[in-house]
């Protein structure tokens, strides 16, 4: 895959849902095969909920 398009594909949460699923379904895979992409699942959960609560927040004070 050309190196533009595995930029844009780390952004999106599904690349690395799907890379744990084929990891567990496939090879049987334990924690220790996937805790890295659960953990950038985790994080892009935390920040998108971060970015949700500021625009509340922003909003509620106007």
């Amino acid at each position: 895959m050309p190196p533009i398009f595995q930029g844009i594909a780390r952004i999106i949460p599904a690349t690395y849902y799907i890379r744990i699923l084929r990891e567990i379904i496939l090879r049987g895979a334990g924690i220790r095969e996937w805790w890295g992409d659960a953990t950038v699942l985790v994080a892009m959960g935390c920040a998108a909920v971060l970015l949700t609560a500021l625009q509340f927040v922003k909003r509620k004070a106007i």
